[in-house]
């Protein structure tokens, strides 16, 4: 951490410091650096039967993330490099929501 308490992401900091002498790596407290975005979304189903004498039948239809929400769902957490230098992607996205899906399903029972 800097002097105003943010986490430092610059490898090349000229305050870095890292052996036997000292270091200037602090932990920080679990979830206390970034936020996430909140992962909303909403499922839509249906299913229609198909009227038969034969087969009882059905069409279904499926729709996920219906507003295509696009929240981030995984983030850099690891803030150092293997040399105990600061990252500068500490806290980049790294994953979403999976984006608007449509699932359409023919279903018979015999």
């Amino acid at each position: 951490l800097d002097s105003n308490e943010a986490v430092i992401t610059d490898p090349a900091f000229t305050g870095f410091q890292n052996n036997a002498a000292g270091t200037s790596l602090q932990l920080t407290p679990r979830g206390s650096q970034f936020e996430r975005d909140w992962n909303i979304f909403l499922n839509l189903s249906a299913q229609l039967t198909i009227p038969s004498d034969q087969v009882n039948a059905y069409l279904r239809a499926d729709v996920f993330n219906v507003f295509n929400r696009d929240g981030v769902t995984d983030r850099r957490e690891v803030g150092t490099l293997g040399s105990g230098r600061p990252r500068s992607d500490y806290g980049f996205p790294l994953g979403y929501q999976s984006p608007r899906s449509l699932r359409l399903q023919l279903g018979v029972n015999f």
